[in-house]
């Protein structure tokens, strides 16, 4: 059987909150030093934002653990976590503020930071129950999977609560890889200093998903087989995981690996 390597889950309970957060923990504190690690004695990284953004963690299904986060915070009468380094308001900002959120602390652990397109035989366990006897199964893998999983994911969440537009406060590096992709940004402040230099952009959520079906290879067939993203309810019920005969191409060449990404707000 084929299943995909990877799972996008919306962390909708404490418990997988915390995930998040210890994997943040990981890479801000531990990996990039972008958070001091001695603010956070229980080794979860979080602030103020949290408990009104929705957050995502993303399950590596072959080595049965958590690689990536990201969420997204904001909403009418909320402030977004770049607001609080900017002097000035963002452009657009107030008028659209309802139909906007952020998308705030997007991190992949270390290893994972490129993810070439393969297929991995290994053994599988239902999703949510890892000490279940395991199954052969041959792994699906997409170029930059864990990226695309949580751009894609702001963008079906956002849709499905109507939310138009997302901003993002990232270096020069990280935006030029977000139009690589197909998402097309708007500039909409001017660079700050923020661990290095930041500059506020601004997507729109149907705009950016139609860039990247059309531009990324990888994405079409992720959209194809993989669900958005799925509860952690679910997760831990064991009804996520993405079985198919294993009749899929032979992968050719893998496009070049996006280089590590960096840590922002």
């Amino acid at each position: 059987m084929l299943t995909n390597r990877f799972e996008t889950v919306l962390a909708d309970t404490a418990e997988s909150r915390d995930i998040h957060y210890g994997i943040r923990y990981q890479v801000f504190c531990e990996e990039t030093d972008f958070a001091e690690s001695k603010r956070f004695p229980d080794l979860k990284e979080r602030d103020d934002f949290d408990p009104y953004a929705t957050h995502f963690i993303i399950w590596d299904r072959l080595e049965r653990q958590w690689v990536g986060a990201m969420r997204l915070v904001g909403g009418a009468g909320l402030p977004m976590p770049c607001e609080t380094i900017y002097e000035k308001p963002l452009e657009g900002l107030e008028s659209l503020r309802e139909r906007s959120r952020e998308l705030s602390r997007l991190c992949v652990v270390a290893k994972y930071r490129q993810t070439p397109k393969s297929f991995r035989f290994g053994l599988a366990t239902p999703d949510g129950d890892p000490g279940a006897p395991p199954t052969p199964v041959c792994f699906r893998q997409e170029d930059h999977e864990i990226m695309l999983r949580l751009l894609r994911a702001s963008f079906s969440w956002g849709q499905a609560n109507s939310i138009d537009y997302c901003y993002a406060s990232v270096n020069a590096a990280f935006a030029s890889a977000l139009r690589r992709f197909g998402i097309p940004l708007t500039v909409v402040g001017p660079a700050v200093e923020h661990h290095g230099p930041r500059i506020p952009h601004r997507y729109d959520v149907r705009e950016a998903e139609a860039g990247m079906l059309s531009i990324q290879p990888s994405f079409p067939s992720l959209v194809r087989n993989a669900p958005a993203y799925v509860s952690y309810t679910d997760f831990v019920r064991g009804r996520t995981a993405t079985t198919k005969p294993a009749t899929a191409d032979i992968p050719g060449q893998p496009m070049p690996v996006l280089g590590d990404a960096t840590p922002h707000q």
